[in-house]
């Protein structure tokens, strides 16, 4: 009878035993299972939040750069309205005043021609050596807007394709106006679409990241690494003009891009002196498969600790048992 009773008491004994090893083991797999999970949730998060300021930066120095890249051009048309404003557009002298543009383009590298049109749209003076003749540029948007608007302000209108080179351009202009501020004309600087697009080549990007120039009513000026065919499509879809740029004139957030649907992780900034905008986007999918090849190493350490837990659980238990 006590044989039995020692026994029996050896048998609750290891009975509870076991249960103590399972439930250690069980509550340290599922505590290392838990932190695994934070830290790579919170790593991962990390990697996200440093692509957002990447992006913002990037969009801002690209941004300053198309404001400088104005600015230059909008100096040098001013130069030439004060000349024009300054003298009766009767007696002007043609080939004195293209002399002068063919001086103020070979300083600017992203000029590609300079031009003054009359009411009428007639070729008067360029920074070309010959004024093609009967070429009339009264139907470009760019004479539309200075000839229905007094505004003195500087234009910038949507990428066109040069008359005189078939280059791709960013037609730059002014108004002229007389002393009583009647109509006489407009100024005209167009700046190679090239010019961005060599510029935003020396930039280290994906295949599937994006830099896009943008006026501020959301037309594309240039797309990298889009073909020509997505420039002059507008991106007012985008969750960045009807969402983001209402509330902030720079900032970050994921959304799929409206130039082809793809998630990104974009950062924006719009010029505080022209209507401009610069999103820069890098891709979500290629972003997260960097981040896992980065982490492979921790994630089979982990592993391998929780198999070794595992084990060592079982031997104990089958050793109690």
């Amino acid at each position: 009878m006590t044989f039995k009773r020692k026994n029996e008491a050896a048998i609750i004994s290891g009975s509870s035993l076991l249960r103590s090893i399972l439930l250690s083991g069980g509550l340290l797999i599922c505590a290392i299972i838990a932190l695994t999970l934070w830290t790579l949730r919170e790593d991962w998060h990390g990697a996200v939040r440093q692509t957002e300021e990447m992006a913002v930066n990037l969009s801002l120095s690209q941004s300053r750069q198309a404001e400088d890249t104005v600015l230059q051009t909008e100096l040098a048309l001013r130069e030439v309205q004060r000349d024009l404003q300054a003298q009766p557009l009767e007696k002007l002298n043609a080939a004195n005043l293209s002399q002068i543009m063919r001086d103020l383009q070979s300083r600017l590298p992203q000029l590609q021609r300079l031009f003054y049109y009359d009411e009428q749209g007639r070729w008067i003076a360029t920074s070309t050596r010959n004024v093609p003749v009967g070429t009339n540029n009264s139907d470009r948007e760019y004479f539309r807007y200075h000839r229905n608007s007094s505004r003195d302000s500087l234009h910038i209108g949507p990428v066109i394709r040069s008359r005189s080179t078939g280059d791709l351009v960013i037609p730059v202009s002014l108004r002229v106006s007389d002393a009583a501020r009647d109509f006489k004309g407009i100024l005209l600087a167009t700046i190679k679409v090239d010019y961005f697009r060599r510029f935003y080549s020396y930039y280290e990007l994906g295949l599937r990241d994006v830099l896009v120039l943008m006026l501020a009513d959301s037309t594309v000026l240039y797309a990298r690494p889009m073909p020509d065919s997505y420039i002059g499509k507008s991106l007012s879809a985008s969750h960045l003009f009807p969402q983001m740029l209402v509330k902030a004139d720079r900032g970050s957030g994921e959304w799929n891009a409206a130039l082809d649907g793809q998630v990104r992780i974009f950062g924006f900034a719009s010029s505080e002196r022209y209507p401009l905008v610069v999103a820069a986007g890098y891709d979500k999918r290629n972003l997260y498969l960097r981040w896992v090849k980065g982490r492979l190493q921790d994630i089979s350490l982990n592993v391998a600790l929780l198999v070794a837990i595992i084990l060592l659980t079982v031997c104990y238990s089958s050793g109690s048992a």
